[in-house]
Order: structure tokens, then sequence, then C-alpha cells
């Protein structure tokens, strides 16, 4: 009876560690309001080198 008990209980811990369902979509990239110049372009480069995709 009280292996019976443990099973279940390690059954059901293992049904809670599945993934469930697909993953979530990634938050669109932020959009920045145009900067002009040297600044501008050291701002662009800066979002290129972090951007994920």
């Amino acid at each position: 009876m009280g292996g019976a008990v443990v099973l279940i209980a390690a059954l059901a811990g293992g049904l809670l560690l599945l993934p469930h369902g697909s993953e979530p979509e990634p938050a669109p990239s932020p959009t920045y309001p145009a900067v002009d110049g040297q600044l501008g372009e050291h701002l662009r480069e800066l979002q290129r080198s972090v951007d994920p995709g």
C-alpha cells in the first residue's frame, strides 16, 4: 500500500515537470525615437548588438 502511494506521488510529480504546450512568443522589439548624427548611429549599432533575433 505504501509503495503505491509513493508511485502515484512520483507519477504526479513527473507530470508537473512536463512542458505544457508551446513556448510563449517573445515580446516585440521596442521602437525608439529617431536620433540623428553620430549619437543616432551609435544607438543603432548598440540596438543591433543586443537584438536576440
